[in-house]
């Protein structure tokens, strides 16, 4: 029985775990895709200020982009490799980096500059600890949900075992006998047993 219940707690545990490997990866997947979409967006709107060279307005808009949910940094740069803002991570040292060039000509082969976007981790942190206690709770019932039958049964085993025992104890051979004769288990065993004691007293 407890081997039942251990292999059962098994392939439901195995079965959350690959379930939280799964739903944290679409997680990630679609955080990631809206740090691609803030990318692409920034560097549409300053695609025509860079290749007219207002180094003013883009400047701002770096300064703009700051104040969106979850980006720590931006670097943008020329072609040459000079820069019109660089608003760093700090000391944060933790961070997702995304980054891409625009281009003069359609073909891409003239870099008119690289934009890089540093996005924090804090969201994706919180996914991992949000589903990690989701799992451990799931888990926790499931071990309860399990447990309780496991103690009814080994109850319901260990009492009959514990009646004869405090009998055998007294070393009194009617109660013995009397207990012993008549009585059936579903277990074949003690089935088998109360035959044996009841023969020997």
């Amino acid at each position: 029985i407890a081997l039942l219940v251990g292999s059962s707690l098994l392939i439901l545990s195995s079965s959350f775990v690959s379930n939280y490997f799964f739903t944290k990866g679409l997680f990630i997947n679609e955080l990631g895709a809206k740090q691609g979409m803030v990318l692409n967006l920034f560097m549409n709107n300053i695609s025509r200020d860079l290749k007219f060279g207002l180094r003013p307005e883009i400047f701002r808009q770096c300064k703009g982009l700051l104040s969106e949910t979850g980006v720590l940094g931006v670097q943008v740069k020329t072609g040459n490799g000079e820069s019109i803002c660089d608003f760093t991570t700090g000391n944060n040292l933790r961070y997702i980096e995304k980054s891409g060039d625009l281009h003069f000509d359609s073909d891409k082969k003239n870099v008119a500059g690289s934009v890089r976007i540093y996005f924090s981790t804090d969201a994706e942190e919180s996914i991992y600890k949000r589903m990690a206690s989701s799992v451990a709770l799931s888990l926790s019932i499931i071990f309860l949900l399990l447990l309780l039958p496991l103690i009814k049964i080994s109850k319901w085993l260990s009492t009959p075992i514990k009646q004869l025992t405090d009998l055998l104890a007294k070393k009194n051979l009617n109660q013995i006998r009397d207990y012993a004769q008549g009585r059936t288990s579903r277990i074949k065993e003690l089935n088998e047993l109360y035959v044996a004691i009841g023969n020997m007293a």
